[in-house]
C-alpha cells in the first residue's frame, strides 16, 4: 500500500514523533505531519489545513488529551482521532473512546497503528458518506414539507376560491332567472289570448322572445350546473329506475320543440331491460341535452331516434343513442366536443350551430353515473350521441 497521509499530531515529544512516522513508513505509508502542543496551535492547524487522521499523546505537561479530543470532535466529528500514549490506563482508555476517540495505542506497541489506521480511514469515509446522505435526505425532507406547506395553503385557497365562484354563481342564477321567470310568463299571458286577440306579427314576436327565454333559462341553469360540477358541490341521488322510462319522458319534453322545427323524434326500447341506478332528475337533463342539439344539429324534415338497449360492448352496461340526420360533425371537431363550448360547422356558416355547456354537463353527469360518453359522425349524414350506465351501483357512490 502507498497512500498519502496528512497527520495532526498532538504530541510534546519529537522523538516519539519521529517513531511514530517511521512506523507508518515501515507499513507504506506516505505521511506528512504538523506537530502541536497547544490548544491555540491545534485551532489554528484544524482551521489551516484539511487532515486524514489526528493522533494525540494522552498526558502531556501543557494540555490534555482530553480536552484535544473535545477541540477536534466540534470541528469535524468524523475525523479519526487516536490516541497513541505509554501511560493511559485501559479503563481511560475505554472512557475515551466513549467521548469520541476511535481508538488508542500504547506507544510501545506501534506495530498495531497502521492497520487501524486504515481501519478508520475507510470508516471516516464510511461516516462522511452517511452523514452527507443524511444531510441531503434532511434537505430532501425538508424541501417537501416546505412544498407540502405550499401546497396545503394553495389547497386551501382554492376551496376558498371554489366556494366564492359557486356562491357567485348562485348570486348570479337567483338574479337572473327570478326576472327571466317574470318575463316569461309576460310573454306568455297575451300568447295564451289572455290579454286579448293578437295579430299574426304579434303572435310571430312573441313567440321568439318566449323562445329566447327559454334558451337564455336554459344557458344560465347550465352555467349553474357546470359550475357545481366544477367546484365538487354537485351530487347524485341513485336510485333503481327503468332507464326506458326515463328516456320515454326526456322524449316527451323535446317533442314539443322538435315539431316546431317539423323534426320527428322516435323512440325504441329494447324489452326485458333492467333497471338502473341512476339519478332520474340528471339522466332526463342528459337526454333533453342530447335531444337538444340533436334538434339544432337537424334541419327542418329531419329525423331522430332515441334507442335505449343493453349495450352490445359491455353487457354490465346499459346504452342509450340519439342519432339525428343533421349536418354531421367534422373529424378534427370531435376531440374536444364534450370538453368546452364549441361551434359545430356546416356548408352554409349562417347555419353554424354553437353547442353550449350541455355536453360538457352530459360528459360529467355520465361519468358521475359511472358510464361513458362518446360521438359518431359522418360528415353530411348526421351524428349518433351515445352514453352508457352501468346496470349495478358503482364501488363508489358519487
Amino acid at each position: 500500500m502507498s497512500q498519502s497521509l496528512r497527520i495532526l499530531m498532538i504530541e510534546d515529544d519529537e522523538d516519539d514523533a519521529c517513531l511514530l512516522l517511521r512506523e507508518l513508513s515501515n507499513a507504506g505509508l506516505r505521511p506528512t505531519h504538523v506537530r502541536v502542543q497547544s490548544a491555540e496551535a491545534l485551532k489554528a492547524a484544524l482551521a489551516g489545513e484539511r487532515w486524514n487522521i489526528v493522533f494525540c499523546d494522552f498526558t502531556m505537561p501543557q494540555f490534555s488529551g482530553r480536552k484535544a479530543l473535545e477541540i477536534v470532535k466540534q470541528w469535524d466529528a468524523d475525523l479519526p482521532f487516536i490516541y497513541v500514549s505509554g501511560t493511559i490506563a485501559e479503563d481511560v482508555a475505554v472512557e475515551a473512546m466513549k467521548a469520541g476517540a476511535q481508538d488508542y495505542v500504547a506507544k510501545s506497541d506501534l506495530k498495531r497503528l497502521a492497520p487501524i489506521v486504515e481501519r478508520e480511514l475507510r470508516a471516516a469515509g464510511a461516516r462522511r458518506q452517511c452523514r452527507q446522505m443524511e444531510a441531503e435526505r434532511q434537505q430532501a425532507f425538508d424541501i417537501l414539507r416546505a412544498a407540502q406547506a405550499r401546497l396545503e395553503q394553495t389547497h386551501q385557497e382554492i376551496i376558498r376560491k371554489n366556494q366564492e365562484i359557486q356562491t357567485f354563481y348562485y348570486i348570479l342564477w337567483h338574479e337572473l332567472n327570478t326576472p327571466l321567470t317574470v318575463v316569461r310568463e309576460l310573454v306568455s299571458i297575451p300568447l295564451d289570448g289572455v290579454a286579448g286577440p293578437l295579430n299574426k306579427t304579434q303572435s310571430e314576436y312573441l313567440e321568439i322572445a318566449r323562445e329566447v327565454c327559454d334558451q337564455l333559462r336554459i344557458c344560465i341553469n347550465n352555467l349553474f350546473d357546470a359550475t357545481r360540477l366544477d367546484t365538487g358541490k354537485l351530487r347524485l341521488e341513485l336510485k333503481p329506475l327503468s332507464l326506458g322510462m326515463v328516456v320515454q319522458q326526456a322524449t316527451a319534453i323535446m317533442r314539443l320543440t322538435a315539431a316546431e322545427k317539423r323534426i320527428d323524434i322516435s323512440e325504441a326500447i329494447e324489452a326485458g331491460l333492467p333497471e338502473a341506478p341512476v339519478d332520474e332528475n340528471r339522466m332526463v337533463q342528459i337526454i333533453t341535452n342530447l335531444l337538444y342539439n340533436a334538434i339544432k344539429l337537424t334541419p327542418p324534415g329531419g329525423i331522430i331516434r332515441v334507442r335505449t338497449l343493453a349495450d352490445p360492448v359491455d353487457p354490465r352496461f346499459l346504452r342509450v343513442s340519439v342519432a339525428d340526420s343533421g349536418c354531421g360533425i367534422a373529424m378534427n371537431q370531435r376531440d374536444h366536443l364534450f370538453d368546452r363550448p364549441c361551434q359545430v360547422k356546416s356548408d352554409d356558416v349562417a347555419n353554424a350551430q354553437r353547442l353550449d355547456l350541455g355536453l360538457y354537463i352530459c360528459r360529467r353527469l355520465v361519468q358521475l353515473h359511472g358510464g361513458r360518453i362518446w360521438v359518431e359522425s359522418q360528415w353530411g349524414k348526421g351524428s349518433t350521441f351515445s352514453f352508457t350506465v352501468p346496470r349495478r351501483k358503482p364501488a363508489k357512490s358519487p
